[in-house]
């Protein structure tokens, strides 16, 4: 977001996911955000989490433009399309806020006392209501003991206050027990859908067997194929008739499609 121009290549995702591990966008992204799609909707992304795809990124003023690639021809379209005659007027800290400063103020002090309770949903709130108004805004990084922060701000710029408040609370926010939680529960989470692509076996096992191929015993199956399939070996699951049995074999198919898909296993490991 600190580049002068963003150009969306093919169906781009843009967001600012931060808050789902407990912690805020860094490196300015709490001041360049609102200053790019105003400061409610930037307010609304970082506090949700959602990504939008490329025309929304496109109408919100995120993405100045977009290509299918980044093929010669694109490059020459983008060079002759954006206005870069402007490059200093198009640098994100000396950009205008899209909404006017009273109104802002409002609904950051409204959010503010909705969100007392979550630590990352006040540093957001916090960190681009200094870099709106300082004055307005109660500064974390001059109440800090921090010794990085014991100079006069008076010289400074409400978006280079902000930073300093952004990297305030970013320090706090890394340490603190919420986004320790969280970013243990994301990496919980990932590692839980994603089968492991070597599990080892002290037990030498040929064939294994499941009764009943449900939400369950299609995952014991898979756990199986990843054990005793990749040694050779025959994964049996029994179902109580003809047609569950067909439903259950394209399921468990599907699944393995994938896994050859995404290269996690080979089609022989697969057994088909």
């Amino acid at each position: 977001m600190s580049c002068h121009f963003r150009i969306g290549v093919g169906k781009v995702k843009v967001g600012q996911p931060e808050i789902k591990i407990g912690l805020i966008p860094g490196a300015g992204g709490t001041q360049r955000l609102p200053r790019l799609v105003g400061v409610q909707k930037g307010v609304e992304m970082m506090l949700t989490g959602k990504m939008m795809g490329e025309e929304d990124g496109l109408e919100t003023g995120l993405l100045d433009m977009l290509v299918d690639s980044l093929d010669e021809d694109s490059i020459d379209q983008v060079l002759s399309s954006l206005p870069l005659h402007s490059f200093r007027s198009k640098r994100t800290c000396l950009l205008s806020l899209k909404d006017p400063i009273s109104s802002s103020i409002s609904y950051l002090s409204s959010l503010s006392l909705l969100g007392r309770g979550r630590q990352a949903h006040r540093a957001i709130v916090a960190s681009v209501g200094v870099g709106i108004s300082p004055q307005h805004f109660e500064t974390s990084y001059q109440l800090s003991n921090d010794s990085n922060y014991s100079f006069s701000t008076s010289n400074l710029t409400p978006f280079q206050q902000g930073l300093l408040e952004e990297e305030c609370w970013f320090k706090k926010l890394l340490i603190s027990s919420e986004s320790k939680a969280l970013r243990y529960l994301f990496f919980a989470r990932n590692t839980a859908v994603k089968p492991p692509t070597r599990l080892r076996s002290s037990l030498d096992v040929n064939v294994g067997m499941v009764v009943g191929g449900g939400t369950m015993g299609r995952g014991i199956a898979l756990s199986l194929v990843n054990c005793v399939g990749r040694k050779g070996g025959t994964v049996v699951v029994v179902e109580r008739d003809e047609e569950t049995a067909r439903k259950t074999f394209g399921d468990i198919k599907s699944e393995l499609d994938l896994g050859i898909k995404l290269g996690k296993l080979s089609r022989e490991e697969a057994g088909f």
